[in-house]
C-alpha cells in the first residue's frame, strides 16, 4: 500500500495568485494610464490655485469649456445642456485622437489631460469658493457624475493614442518592420476612438439629467 501511495504522480499547482496580483506586471500593463492620471491630477491643482487669484471676466471666457457660469449653465433646456456638455467633450476627444495620429503627439497628451484637470480644478474651486458647502455640495451630486465618466474615458483614450504614437513613430523612423501593418492599427485606432466618443456622449447625457433636474434641489 505505501508503494502505491508514493508511486501516485504529485500535480503542481500554479501559483495563481502571486501571477495575477503582482504589483509589477500591474505597473507594467497600466503605466500609461497611470502616468496620463497623474497629469489630470496636477491639473485639478493648477485649476484650483488659479481659481482662487481668477478674475470674474476670465471665468466667464472659460464657460465655454468648463462650469465657470453657474446662471448660464442653469438657464439652459435639456438638448442645450447636452449640446454644450458634448460639445466641450468632443474638443477634447478630438484633440487626443489627432495626438495618436502623429509621431510627436504622445509629447502633447499630457498638456491636454493636464488641461481638461485644469478645468476640473477650476470649476470645482469656483463652485465652493462662490457658493460655500452648497457648491461643494452642487459640485458632487450633479457636476462630479458626468466629469468622472469623461474624465476616465479621456484618460484611457489619452493612453490609447500615446500608444499609437509611439507605434507611428517607430514606422516612420524605425528600420525594422512592424508585424503588425501600420493600416491596420490606424483602424483598430481610430474604432477605439469611436467608442471612447461614445462614452464621452454618455457623460454628457449624464450632466443633461442631473443638471436639468437634480439641479433644482440646490437652486
Amino acid at each position: 500500500m505505501k508503494g502505491v501511495i508514493l508511486s501516485l504522480p504529485v500535480r503542481s499547482r500554479p501559483n495563481r495568485g502571486k501571477r495575477d496580483f503582482s504589483l509589477s506586471i500591474f505597473l507594467k500593463r497600466n503605466i500609461s494610464a497611470i502616468l496620463f492620471t497623474l497629469c489630470f491630477t496636477v491639473g485639478v491643482v493648477w485649476g484650483a490655485v488659479v481659481s482662487v487669484k481668477a478674475d470674474e471676466a476670465f471665468l466667464l471666457d472659460m464657460d465655454f469649456l468648463f462650469t465657470t457660469n453657474l446662471e448660464s449653465r442653469l438657464s439652459l433646456g435639456m438638448l442645450s445642456s447636452f449640446a454644450a456638455h458634448f460639445a466641450s467633450n468632443f474638443i477634447f476627444i478630438v484633440a487626443a485622437a489627432l495626438c495618436g495620429l502623429s509621431p510627436w503627439g504622445v509629447g502633447v497628451l499630457p498638456l491636454v489631460l493636464a488641461f481638461k484637470g485644469f478645468g476640473t480644478g477650476l470649476s470645482a474651486a469656483y463652485l465652493i469658493s462662490t457658493y460655500g458647502l452648497k457648491g461643494l455640495g452642487f459640485y458632487i451630486v450633479v457636476v462630479l457624475p458626468g466629469a468622472f465618466v469623461f474624465s476616465l474615458a479621456l484618460t484611457f483614450m489619452c493612453a490609447e493614442s500615446g500608444n499609437m504614437s509611439i507605434n507611428i513613430a517607430r514606422h516612420i523612423f524605425s528600420k525594422s518592420e512592424s508585424p503588425v501593418p501600420i493600416r491596420l492599427s490606424v483602424k483598430k485606432y481610430l474604432f477605439r476612438c469611436v467608442y471612447f466618443l461614445f462614452v464621452s456622449a454618455v457623460g454628457a447625457l449624464c450632466d443633461m439629467v442631473f443638471w436639468s433636474f437634480v439641479s433644482k434641489l440646490f437652486f
